[in-house]
């Protein structure tokens, strides 16, 4: 979405339409930050999950680093940086359509899991599809004798 809010702020003229546009593009930018975090949290194993998210705050803090040249490029083209920030978040959206998803499966807790966590999905996997491999009547059933 900040890939669509960016170039939609590019083709704009009205102040009060570019500022909303800048604002939900910088929601969306920061919602996808949180849930980067979270997700990979969720698929890196066990032993390596701090370094993990250890190294996306690194990265975090370097395009932090970077945002103030980002937004010189202003000198340019007026709409310099809304493109830049929309090419690369579209370009990190079509990254992790990449990744395998997690819905109703164990997570990896080993490095041999991760590696092998995902091999069985095809990239046209739509998780709502699948039949559910969760028994609701399990967790009722085990307790009776």
């Amino acid at each position: 979405m900040t890939c669509f809010f960016s170039i939609a702020e590019m083709m704009l003229h009205s102040i009060i339409a570019k500022l909303t546009m800048s604002v939900m593009s910088r929601f969306c930018l920061n919602m996808a930050a949180n849930i980067e975090l979270q997700y990979a949290a969720e698929l890196l194993p066990t032993p390596v999950r701090s370094q993990g998210v250890s190294l996306i705050h690194t990265f975090g803090i370097l395009t932090h680093s970077l945002a103030p040249y980002v937004i010189d490029t202003r000198t340019i083209w007026e709409g310099f940086p809304m493109l830049i920030i929309g090419m690369v978040s579209f370009i990190g959206a079509a990254c992790v359509l990449f990744l395998p998803e997690s819905v109703g499966r164990s997570l990896p807790q080993t490095i041999k899991q991760g590696e092998e966590f995902g091999k069985d999905q095809s990239f046209w996997l739509i998780p709502c599809q699948e039949k559910s491999h969760f028994d609701k009547h399990r967790h009722y059933n085990s307790c009776e004798r």
